[in-house]
């Protein structure tokens, strides 16, 4: 009989078994045990620790597991997890207050997450902090590092995707 057949005897038996912090093993109720208990648990003690131990391991892994908030999200399915859920808040709000409508503002967040899913390394003007102006009027203050024979920007090239020389991240 092996310790995990062993455990599952003892269990049926109506014991309960405990690792003790000093790397001993408890049984309870000790009075209920006859001499066939004693015996077994006697000759197979080091085995029980071990795969009492592993046991607990492998319940404390599955609680760790069931605590995860991204546990059902991105890598494993394709819901947004919480880094991406957060950087799409920030972006949005970024958006809406560089003049952009609420709807607008979350497609473009939304589409950033899918960009950076895929590690796309192209930007938005708007995610840039050298972006100036609003509404029809976009300046670059970095434009002569982004390429720009001139610091005006058209409107549809802001939330355009594209890589430039010039970027900074823009952070809240």
């Amino acid at each position: 009989m092996g310790a995990p057949d062993l455990i599952q005897w003892l269990r049926r038996d109506g014991f309960a078994l405990a690792l003790l912090p000093s790397g001993g093993l408890a049984v309870q109720p000790a009075s209920q045990l006859n001499n066939s208990h004693r015996e077994m648990l006697r000759l197979h003690r080091d085995a029980l620790v071990l795969a009492l131990s592993t046991e607990r391991e492998k319940r404390l892994q599955t609680d760790i597991r069931a605590c995860d908030p991204d546990l059902h999200a991105w890598p494993h399915t394709v819901a947004m997890n919480t880094s991406e859920i957060a950087a799409f808040n920030g972006r949005s709000h970024i958006f809406t207050e560089r003049g952009l409508a609420q709807q607008l503002a979350e497609e473009l967040a939304d589409a950033l997450v899918t960009r950076d899913r895929q590690r796309d390394d192209r930007r938005l003007c708007l995610e840039c902090s050298h972006l100036r102006g609003g509404d029809r009027s976009w300046t670059c203050s970095n434009g002569h590092l982004a390429g720009l024979g001139t610091s005006h920007i058209p409107g549809e090239q802001v939330v355009q995707l594209q890589r430039c020389n010039g970027f900074k991240e823009r952070t809240r």
